[in-house]
């Protein structure tokens, strides 16, 4: 059962301008690499996907890459509030100057 779907859509070039008037995200800018900067939009995303069901925090989610691809991954403390086995999955895309992220969270088996 599909528990919710979240997708950030960016304009990286608007997003930089953003970043240089803001200060923590002039500093995230400075100190991310691109693929960390992804997993930005990416956690964001996630906290859309799940917002009816539980409000994520930044440090709920944590995205790996598992053979070559980013992987989604919740937080034990997340995971031990559902009474049901949760499982995410994540696409990133690129297109010039477009970034999308798109996350599914899906209620795998019932009780954990």
């Amino acid at each position: 059962m599909i528990l919710g779907i979240g997708n950030d859509l960016v304009l990286l070039s608007r997003f930089k301008l953003v970043a240089d008037r803001v200060t923590i995200r002039r500093l995230a800018k400075r100190i991310l690499t691109e693929h960390e900067q992804e997993v930005l939009f990416s956690v964001n995303s996630a906290y859309k996907a799940l917002f009816g069901h539980y409000k994520l925090s930044w440090k709920d989610v944590e995205i790996r890459k598992v053979n070559g691809k980013p992987d989604l991954f919740l937080s034990d403390n997340v995971r031990k509030l559902f009474d049901y086995e949760i499982k995410g999955f994540l696409s990133i895309s690129h297109d010039g100057e477009y970034l999308l992220a798109n996350v599914l969270f899906e209620k795998t088996r019932e009780p954990v």
